[in-house]
């Protein structure tokens, strides 16, 4: 998911009027609920069988993620400073540098109740759409550090900080058509439902999951290390894909090439 070049309104509606894309304002809650900074830096079923998503169901996500880009624009009090230009790295191979860790009983599959669950890309994370009301669990214990940011579709982005287990003190988020059920500050385990998908301004009830960068104001860890070219799957992404299959939630689908390479040590999952 991404957000676009900063550039003059009426230009990117000129363009996206070209190429036949009507925006969308996101919807959300305010960016006041951004309150409560913490010391590194946020501000403020049983699963069923994996399903393919078809290529209109991909466009409009995709089309849903620019509307989103182009509504904060104009906005005197954006929840995000950081440069969005995406570098991207190419690699002549994808390599992981990483140590497989068991999953141990604190992880559970935060997506274990929700119904008629279709996977969808891995991006900067991995993609998701259920039954509105779906809950989504976190994935283990943790203290969230953010609820809302203008810079994701619907204004939502939990980001919440593990401390238990052997991704103790990495960040993980969850991202768009969720409505909140937690607060900045609370403590939340795995039993703790985070928030429950929701109708998006597109009418669907589409998320995304994934590692936070917990240093950066609500950014994908595969954003700030600049792994993201808009498109393709990120090795960030895929391998948070692979923890929530160890959990036993559906795998997202990879894009083109899997572009970067995890973070030295980083771990990777049965």
């Amino acid at each position: 998911m991404f957000r676009l070049v900063r550039f003059g309104l009426s230009g990117a509606i000129v363009g996206l009027g070209l190429l036949g894309i009507q925006p969308v304002s996101a919807v959300g809650a305010p960016a006041s609920g951004l309150a409560g900074a913490s010391e590194v830096g946020f501000q403020t079923n049983t699963p069923v069988p994996m399903q393919t998503t078809s290529d209109a169901n991909r466009e409009r996500r995709r089309t849903k993620k620019l509307a989103s880009g182009l509504s904060i624009f104009g906005l005197a009090d954006r929840a995000f400073k950081a440069p969005i230009q995406v570098r991207k790295r190419t690699l002549a191979a994808h390599t992981v540098s990483a140590v497989t860790a068991p999953v141990p009983a604190p992880y559970r599959n935060p997506l274990r109740a929700a119904t008629h669950i279709v996977s969808e890309r891995i991006d900067q994370g991995v993609d998701y759409e259920a039954a509105g009301g779906s809950p989504l669990y976190a994935v283990g214990d943790g203290t969230v550090e953010m609820v809302y940011n203008w810079g994701w579709p619907n204004g939502v982005f939990i980001a919440y900080r593990l401390t238990n287990g052997p991704a103790r003190g990495d960040y993980v988020y969850a991202a768009e058509d969720l409505a909140p059920d937690v607060s900045v500050g609370q403590s939340v385990t795995s039993s703790t439902v985070i928030g429950t998908f929701e109708a998006g301004a597109d009418g669907g009830y589409d998320i995304e999951t994934g590692w936070a960068d917990g240093t950066v104001t609500a950014e994908s860890l595969a954003r700030t290390t600049g792994y993201w070219d808009g498109y393709d799957s990120t090795a960030l992404g895929q391998n948070f894909s692979q923890l929530l299959v160890s959990l036993g939630a559906p795998g997202g689908i990879l894009q083109g090439a899997v572009e970067g390479s995890l973070p030295p040590g980083w771990r990777a999952w049965p």
